[in-house]
């Protein structure tokens, strides 16, 4: 048996849990491992690992036009996979838009993947990226506001909350306001640090960003949450 590439990888706890209870009782005869014809392990890679160590029989059913993709999307209305799990799937199976975007976080490890996806793509709500993204449809349509992104992020690199997600999807969507200088608030931000103070959600963010920026200003820039109109114009 060999297990697929793109597999997600077993985590230790899970893999001596799962030993501990086939020990007491093995039920895997009711619970086979999917392999293609060439005996490629598509789903069961613990239980075959937990099999092994146990020294106990293999029970497998082989599948035809079987995918990896199919398996993820069966595995969704259980315990899923996650976002990494499909950026490693579809890396494996060289598609460019997910090498890029695997790159670009490698690169950038202080963006979060989710913002990572939301900023590259620069179009469509969150669930249409959500459904589009795990379909394998993913595309990098927005590199340059990606780039400055990352940039404007990076360079707050005394400041660990720059890391928040909070913060960094406020400060994103105040990036496609026109009258909003990413490089002042950054520059504004590492002059009065304190000004940021703890915050719990956007609104809360939005009020100490725009507090920092506007320190010492007369004319006012007013922060606020973008609608799905308002945004993705400014840097297409």
């Amino acid at each position: 048996f060999i297990v697929h590439p793109s597999a997600r990888p077993v985590e230790n706890a899970h893999l001596k849990a799962m030993i501990e209870s086939m020990r007491q009782k093995s039920l895997l005869k009711y619970y086979p491992i999917i392999v293609d014809r060439d005996y490629v392990v598509y789903d069961g890679q613990r239980r075959l690992l937990a099999a092994r160590e146990l020294g106990l029989p293999v029970h497998y059913i082989m599948a035809s036009n079987i995918s990896m993709l199919m398996v993820a999307q069966a595995g969704s209305r259980s315990k899923g996979w996650a976002y990494a799990d499909y950026l490693k799937h579809f890396c494996v199976m060289n598609k460019e838009p997910y090498l890029y975007l695997a790159d670009y976080i490698k690169k950038f490890p202080y963006i979060g993947l989710t913002r990572a996806i939301i900023v590259l793509w620069g179009q469509g709500t969150y669930d249409d990226n959500q459904s589009s993204y795990r379909a394998g449809d993913f595309s990098v349509r927005n590199p340059g506001m990606g780039v400055k992104f990352a940039k404007c992020i990076g360079g707050l690199e005394k400041n660990e909350f720059r890391k928040n997600g909070v913060f960094q999807r406020s400060f994103l969507m105040q990036m496609h306001n026109e009258k909003f200088d990413p490089d002042y608030m950054i520059d504004a931000i590492n002059q009065r640090p304190e000004m940021m103070r703890p915050f719990a959600d956007m609104e809360s963010c939005f009020k100490c960003m725009e507090n920092t920026y506007n320190y010492g200003k007369k004319n006012r820039l007013s922060f606020r949450k973008l609608t799905a109109d308002e945004m993705f114009n400014r840097w297409g």
